[in-house]
């Protein structure tokens, strides 16, 4: 009889964790994505900034973009001598979230686009053209119409740069990916 009961505790417990891991396991894979820029270009030349500009991506875990007001919110932590710190909570239209802290470097200007030449980080992709990002396609958002030049260029084979694209009069109107071979 003894035997019966410590067996059937060893099954409870091993029902009630097994469960428990399942549900993280479940609450976890419908976890919002949030994807910010590149760690050198992760700087601010001012207090008054907008924190909006350092996501990349935030989607849903179907891949729905959510990259939005509504969904994204954010926090400035501390504002310190060299860094500011901003806490982004990403929550989908189910309730599910993600919380990350972007820590952000203070300079005295800000360089958007990465220096020199890159290389692509995929063996065998296709070849790809050059193509320009323009601000109007970002919600006029330097940052990331920079940031996906420079993903579009890091996801291929090919060695790039990225360059300022700028109209007729001069004006910066977004960056172009240039590939060099």
């Amino acid at each position: 009889m003894l035997k019966k009961i410590l067996i059937g505790i060893v099954v409870l417990i091993i029902v009630c964790f097994g469960g428990y891991d399942i549900y993280t396991r479940i609450q976890k894979s419908h976890e919002p994505e949030l994807v910010f820029v590149d760690k050198d270009l992760r700087t601010v030349a001012e207090d008054n900034f907008n924190p909006y500009y350092y996501v990349i991506k935030a989607e849903d875990y179907r891949g729905k973009d959510i990259n939005d007001k509504k969904h994204l919110a954010y926090k400035v932590k501390s504002k310190g001598k060299k860094s500011v710190k901003v806490i982004y909570i990403l929550t989908d239209d189910k309730g599910h979230f993600v919380q990350k802290t972007l820590t952000l470097k203070k300079v005295k200007t800000v360089n958007y686009t990465p220096e020199g030449e890159q290389n692509g980080a995929l063996s065998n992709a296709p070849k790809k053209e050059n193509k320009v990002f323009l601000f109007s396609d970002y919600d006029q958002i330097a940052i990331r119409a920079m940031a996906e030049a420079d993903n579009y260029g890091y996801e291929s084979s090919q060695n790039y740069t990225v360059n300022p694209a700028l109209d007729e009069n001069g004006e910066l109107i977004g960056y172009e990916c240039v590939f060099l071979n």
